[in-house]
Parts: structure tokens; sequence; C-alpha cells
């Protein structure tokens, strides 16, 4: 009978030593990363036509809680109306990293 519950708590002495294990791994892993880095990061942004919000919309992309991005609006009609205001937001956000990329191909199927 002791035989039999020795090998029963087999499996939890496994599950003891893995989950000490686990943990000793995340601790140092979480030691040596470096929490102060942030890449510098690229926000694609594809723009067709107007709503009513517009520039709004727009302008909540350049206030990102991040320390160094750039903001990227793809339009693939360059005569697209939605250009004039990326280039309005341009001008208002000069400190900001503001790129407008006109002439993009359009992939995939249109929802119309």
């Amino acid at each position: 009978m002791l035989v039999l519950l020795l090998f029963a708590c087999l499996p939890l002495v496994y599950y003891a030593a893995a989950i000490d294990t686990a943990r000793r791994y995340l601790r140092e892993r979480s030691a040596r990363r470096r929490p102060e880095f942030t890449p510098p990061v690229s926000i694609l942004k594809p723009v067709r036509g107007l709503d009513r919000r517009t520039l709004e919309n727009f302008a909540s992309f350049c206030r990102q809680d991040y320390p160094v991005y750039e903001v990227l609006f793809a339009v693939a009609d360059p005569d697209d109306p939605s250009v004039a205001v990326i280039r309005d937001l341009i001008e208002r956000v000069p400190d900001r990293s503001i790129r407008l990329v006109a002439g993009v191909p359009e992939l995939g199927r249109a929802a119309r």
C-alpha cells in the first residue's frame, strides 16, 4: 500500500519541480529584460475619403503615449479629399513625424 502511495505522489513532485523551474526561469528572464527599451515604430493608416471627424481621427494617431514613432497615412488616389486634411495635420503638428504616401496600390477586394 505504501509503494502505491509513493507512486501516486510522483506526479505531484514532478509538477512542483516544473512550477519551481518555470518561476525561476521567468524571474531570471525579467531581470535580463531592459524595460527602458522602446524601439521606434511606424503606424500605417490606410485612408480613403472623409467623414465628419476625419481631422480628429487622424490627430488621435499623433497623440500616442510612446516615445518615438512616425505616422504614415497611405492613400491610393493622390486626388483623394483626405489628402488636404492630412497636409493640414502635418502643418498643425510639426513636431511629430507624419508622412503622406500617395499612389499606394489597392490590394485585396475593396468593400464598396
